[in-house]
């Protein structure tokens, strides 16, 4: 998603391609593919800076101890209360209905080092009407409790998935991937 120097970049890509298979996710008893953000991030201990030995630097967070001090932004009331906002704000567009429009939409964001919210961008290319609709629910989010590192404020980029799909007489069944904690959207056939 974003890089931060060649051979920081390929470090990141060799740890994730070196991870055991993982028990793939399933929708209707099926295995469908799953998308993940796993965020990495390279810092020099300062030990390290000071006697040039290697230290924690160009480990991930799973591999670092804990005494490195990281906190993940929170949204106001954690998960349960963002899936609970999601529910209350989100609306499949009329449009959409209309036109039988369904499908995935990862989107990926940041919260600041103050905990404001802002969309950065979507995993692939998605339709314009289910994206405008991300957008809107993730731009009026409140602001998050920001993270930390060594107990001082920082960004963090995280993502969220949305399925929507749609009910009804006539309507062919969703049948692509739903990523486990996605935000499932249901709408119902309008007809014209």
């Amino acid at each position: 998603m974003r890089g931060v120097d060649p051979s920081l970049d390929g470090e990141a890509v060799r740890v994730v391609e070196a991870m055991p298979a993982w028990k793939p996710g399933t929708q209707r008893g099926k295995a469908v593919n799953v998308y993940f953000t796993i965020p990495i991030q390279f810092s020099l201990s300062d030990d390290s800076k000071q006697d040039g030995q290697s230290g924690d630097a160009g480990k991930s967070d799973g591999e670092q101890g804990a005494d490195e001090n990281k906190k993940s932004a929170e949204f106001p009331g954690g998960e349960r209360a963002m899936f609970s906002y999601m529910a209350n704000n989100i609306r499949y567009p009329v449009k959409a209905q209309e036109a039988g429009v369904q499908g995935l939409v990862s989107a990926v964001f940041s919260v600041d080092s103050k905990g404001k919210v802002t969309f950065v961008r979507f995993h692939e290319e998605v339709n314009a009407l289910l994206g405008q609709e991300v957008r809107r629910v993730i731009e009026q989010m409140p602001d998050w409790t920001p993270a930390t590192l060594n107990g001082e404020p920082t960004s963090m980029t995280s993502g969220l998935s949305f399925v929507f799909r749609l009910q009804g007489d006539g309507v062919e069944a969703y049948d692509g991937t739903t990523p486990e904690n996605a935000v499932v959207v249901v709408g119902y056939a309008v007809k014209k």
